[in-house]
């Protein structure tokens, strides 16, 4: 296994120690189920970062990671993440972290909602997005063209290893 699939992995063993910390109320878990998810986020920028630099991208980090890449199962069509997913991401990072944080700042809790719509607004979009290139790509019968510039995507041989 290699580097950025284990950092998938990690992510997918934090999860439940993420809520058996939130469940659990106990003193500062708000503080830790935060870092925990902090963690977890990290895990989820770095293993993207080290696939695409060591050229590892593999079949089974498409599948594991479904914030980076998407797969449409049954079909063999292989969806990338677009910047409205990515942007997605990032607004549900914040607005997670906002409420986490908002029962001890108060303060948070207003603009977490506002964030929560925008993260609303974001998904709708991006399922859209999905959709219509899942479309595209099972009409043509290959995969479409992946968004970013060209210069930032591994050559073809090393997606489908």
């Amino acid at each position: 296994m290699n580097l950025p699939n284990a950092l998938t992995v990690l992510r997918i063993f934090l999860v439940p120690v993420l809520v058996v910390v939130l469940l659990t109320r106990a003193e500062g878990g708000l503080f830790l189920g935060a870092g925990i998810f902090g963690l977890a986020v990290l895990t989820d920028y770095l293993d993207g970062y080290f696939a695409r630099r060591r050229n590892q991208i593999t079949r089974l980090g498409i599948l594991l990671d479904p914030i980076l890449r998407n797969v449409a199962a049954g079909r063999g069509v292989l969806i990338p993440a677009s910047p409205l997913g990515k942007g997605k991401m990032v607004s549900q990072v914040t607005a997670i972290f906002m409420l986490l944080l908002s029962r001890p700042f108060p303060v948070l809790g207003g603009p977490a909602q506002l964030v929560l719509w925008v993260v609303v607004g974001l998904t709708v979009l991006s399922g859209v997005d999905y959709f219509w290139r899942f479309g595209r790509g099972i009409l043509r019968g290959s995969p479409p063209p992946e968004p970013g510039p060209a210069s930032l995507r591994p050559p073809v041989e090393a997606r489908l290893k």
